[in-house]
């Protein structure tokens, strides 16, 4: 999401203040949507008869260690990664490392400029 504005300093100055106050909601507006986040604990081919006999109690094995990092994703790009914890009686991830603003940002469909 690419936020483009121009201001002038020449002229009046009152369309200035407008056109930063203006662009200031604009900012304001983008920081306020939401945009889906994900992990994916881990993810494994299977034929068709496989999946057409999973029941209750199935149990689906992937080829991934239980503290292996976990890919967090923002509208489905990848922008952290970490380990999984229990956060209460939820799931949760501690962040280990983060993509640069910019890349985020990048990720979530800017230009990353700043």
């Amino acid at each position: 999401m690419a936020v483009g504005v121009a201001t002038h300093t020449q002229g009046n100055t009152g369309n200035s203040t407008r056109a930063s106050l203006s662009a200031e909601s604009k900012v304001k507006s983008l920081l306020a949507l939401e945009v889906p986040v994900s992990v994916i604990l881990a993810e494994r081919d299977m034929q068709v008869e496989s999946i057409l006999a999973i029941r209750i109690g199935t149990i689906i094995e992937f080829d991934v260690l239980f503290d292996s990092e976990l890919v967090l994703h923002a509208a489905n790009e990848p922008i952290a990664r970490g380990q999984a914890v229990k956060s209460g009686e939820n799931f949760g991830i501690r962040i280990t490392a983060v993509d640069t603003v910019a890349e985020r940002v990048q990720a979530l469909g800017g230009n990353g400029q700043a």
